[in-house]
């Protein structure tokens, strides 16, 4: 497989399997909402979907209507889609099947079963690629202003409350595997039998 390029390796890592999941993910939801209503969107809008986010991300505005905007808005956005097309596509966005996310006193229960699949992909397609010399594992923080209770409570941090990450990284700072902290890692019934708990850090590695 030829790497030539950052779209080339982009797809390398996020594959048309991802996309294809996304797309029936965000049809099932879609029904699930309203049953009546077909939802009119196409595997290759959801990469565009994607790749409108990343461009949108290099620089800040107010919000996400703004870059498709005419007074605001980029034109290799706006030629990309349409806002309503945009929207409708933000709207259903999801990662996994809500009929299989089990109740939080339920022994199996995945704090992160919403984003689980794409997590666990991910982490899949990282690994293909060779691991480097000396690699380490360190906390990486995910600055959001959404509200969830997962996030954490750093008070040394320029933004207290962010979500955390702990990543195998090698030293060129690409990242083989990441672990979103959900803090089930720290309750005994979430580890498997005869595991130690080592501290919030060591159980994630672990």
């Amino acid at each position: 497989m030829d790497l030539d390029t950052p779209y080339q390796f982009f797809k390398y890592l996020w594959t048309d399997e991802i996309i294809s999941n996304i797309y029936e993910k965000n049809k099932r939801y879609a029904i699930q909402n309203n049953p009546s209503k077909t939802l009119t969107i196409s595997e290759n809008e959801i990469n565009q979907y994607l790749g409108i986010c990343i461009y949108a991300s290099l620089d800040h505005l107010p919000n996400c209507r703004a870059y498709l905007s005419e007074e605001l808005g980029f034109d290799q956005i706006k030629e990309t889609m349409p806002l309503k097309k945009f929207e409708t596509i933000r709207q259903y966005l999801h990662f996994n099947d809500n009929d299989k996310h089990l109740p939080r006193d339920h022994p199996n229960h995945d704090r992160i079963h919403k984003i689980r699949s794409l997590h666990d992909e991910l982490n899949k397609n990282f690994v293909k690629v060779p691991l480097e010399r000396h690699p380490s594992i360190d906390e990486q923080i995910c600055s959001t202003k959404v509200r969830h209770y997962m996030k954490q409570y750093l008070p040394r941090k320029l933004h207290k409350r962010e979500f955390k990450f702990f990543v195998l990284c090698g030293i060129s700072g690409f990242a083989y595997k990441l672990e979103l902290y959900s803090d089930q890692e720290n309750n005994e019934k979430y580890r498997q039998k005869g595991e130690p708990d080592l501290g919030a850090s060591a159980n994630v590695v672990i």
